[in-house]
């Protein structure tokens, strides 16, 4: 695991975050772990976080709506 990130890792991050790439996804392709990826941009790493339990939240509802349907 790597401790530290160059500035190509971090293009690549932002390109991700901003794709809405899971968390985990982008530490895995960064060979880094998910802790690393949050100090880096805090800011970002929030907003992403409500766009992801959003989608969950969506996700949750429309398998419940599928279930009740059958």
């Amino acid at each position: 695991m790597k401790k530290g990130l160059n500035r190509m890792d971090v293009a690549k991050y932002h390109k991700w975050l901003a794709q809405d790439v899971p968390p985990k996804a982008i530490a895995k392709k960064l060979h880094t772990t998910v802790e690393v990826l949050k100090k880096l941009n805090p800011e970002a790493w929030k907003a992403g976080e409500k766009k992801r339990v959003a989608r969950d939240k969506e996700v949750q509802q429309e398998k419940a709506d599928n279930r009740q349907k059958a």
